[in-house]
């Protein structure tokens, strides 16, 4: 096997990917890989030595990337450009590691595996486009806004505030404490429910749909997992289908109130969400959204400030990961 291209996130998952940092270096080297390590500094540190990586094709065949779903898109986003691409590979050690559990990979020693046996199948991935000339971009899990902007936005100013928080073992506790604060607070504030329209043609049918909608959550899908594991698409097979299947899954959850949100989170960590009228779920290739206000989304963990109306679209089969 070649040597490939290590990109490590230390601070994903607030630092605690740095704790993780050892264990992988011992379990690449036991499963006997050759690589070279390169150790971010930044997120814009991050952008250079992936495409710095991606630049050196075919020195480097395989780039892996370690950290969370932001960590992954970064990387994404820079193999992208290159023609022929390197292959991706993931180690997730972020907070909610959506992507690589879509992937079907759940721990650091199945993704060391996947990387020393090399199998690799073509990921469709998401594609976010704002008017104005904006540019391109690109989304490997999900793009969301109403609770996935709010909340990420309420939890970030709860950890700068408590930064012990983010050091302690029951992190991931306070990590859920801090999401039910903010959705309390994105409902106490009026910042939700929210309004729109959307313009589809539906995978089903063919047929081109325009809906009026109002939602708590509006979240396009490359992945069936959403904050931490929660599985918003029923799948009959295999979870990882929805990362391969040429389509974008679009749920729309309305819910008005923090009881009624809390409830319909209860019904999703159970699967008996689906037929619910807080629930919708659209299946297309492409979607344009029409919102009543001005908003931020959030494309896998990166807030994207101030729309109006974006357009989103599956490319099928774009990337080359290991899996």
């Amino acid at each position: 096997m070649d040597k490939i291209a290590i990109l490590f996130n230390p601070s994903s998952g607030k630092g605690r990917s740095l704790k993780e940092k050892k264990k992988i270096e011992n379990i690449l080297t036991a499963t006997g890989i050759d690589y070279d390590l390169f150790v971010s500094e930044s997120e814009e540190h991050l952008r250079l030595l992936a495409a710095g990586a991606a630049g050196k094709y075919p020195k480097y065949p395989v780039i892996v990337a370690v950290g969370g779903d932001t960590t992954f898109n970064i990387v994404a986003a820079k193999i992208l450009k290159q023609n022929p691409a390197p292959t991706m590979g993931m180690i997730g050690t972020g907070s909610a590691n959506d992507i690589v559990r879509g992937l079907g990979i759940h721990k650091i020693a199945d993704a060391c595996k996947a990387i020393k046996k090399g199998n690799t199948r073509k990921m469709d991935v998401g594609c976010l486009k704002l008017p104005r000339g904006a540019g391109d971009y690109f989304f490997l899990g999900t793009l969301s806004a109403g609770l996935g902007t709010t909340v990420n936005r309420y939890v970030e100013q709860f950890h700068q505030k408590h930064k012990l928080v983010s050091k302690i073992k029951l992190f991931n506790l306070n990590q859920t404490i801090a999401g039910l604060y903010g959705i309390y607070d994105s409902f106490s504030l009026k910042r939700l429910p929210l309004k729109g329209e959307i313009y589809y043609t539906d995978a089903n049918s063919g047929k081109k749909i325009v809906k009026e909608i109002e939602f708590s959550l509006l979240a396009f899908m490359n992945t069936p997992y959403y904050a931490n594991g929660l599985k918003l698409i029923e799948v009959n097979a295999s979870p990882a289908l929805t990362l391969f299947d040429g389509l974008l899954d679009c749920c729309v959850i309305h819910t008005t109130s923090f009881l009624n949100t809390f409830k319909i989170g209860m019904k999703v960590q159970k699967g008996r969400h689906v037929g619910r009228k807080e629930f919708m779920l659209l299946r297309s290739t492409s979607f344009k959204v029409l919102l009543e206000k001005v908003i931020d989304i959030q494309v896998d963990g990166e807030i994207i400030e101030g729309v109006e109306e974006f357009e989103v679209s599956v490319i099928p089969g774009r990337l080359t990961v290991l899996c």
